[in-house]
């Protein structure tokens, strides 16, 4: 089979997060959204998959001007793991890290304003890479896997 982009079939979005489960579904007009606060983070959003053998992730995220900084993070091995933490960005934005076993990631940001409360959306997110279990044909010709 091979990798490919896979959509995540659940969400936590705190409470901060409102239409968390439109940051999966495949539809880049829809977000999920937060308002954050002067001189906060957002929430976590927190999207899953039961697991997945994943070397990246990537998030379709906007904001206003006033958040600066964001945060990613997976979770692997019963484990929340840093992947990202660095100046904010707009549109699609692809995160590399060694490959592992994954079922979740989680994405805030920081509204640096003193006085403005911030707007942030995600379309859209996916992990990178293939489900355990999945015959991988790609990796050999016929003799070597049947023989």
């Amino acid at each position: 089979m091979g990798k490919s982009w896979i959509s995540p079939t659940d969400c936590d979005g705190t409470t901060d997060w409102d239409n968390c489960p439109n940051a999966y579904d495949d539809n880049e007009a829809t977000n999920a959204h937060d308002k954050i606060n002067d001189r906060e983070w957002s929430g976590w959003l927190t999207l899953g998959y039961d697991d997945v053998i994943c070397n990246a992730v990537r998030i379709n995220a906007s904001y206003c001007a006033r958040c600066t900084t964001a945060q990613v993070e997976i979770y692997s091995d019963g484990t929340w793991t840093q992947i990202y933490s660095g100046d904010k960005w707009s549109g699609w934005k692809t995160i590399e890290f060694s490959e592992a076993t994954i079922s979740k990631m989680r994405y805030r940001i920081f509204n640096a304003n003193f006085t403005y409360t911030c707007d942030v959306y995600v379309a859209e997110a996916d992990f990178y890479g293939e489900l355990p279990g999945v015959q991988r044909w790609d990796m050999c010709n016929v003799t070597q896997c049947m023989g």
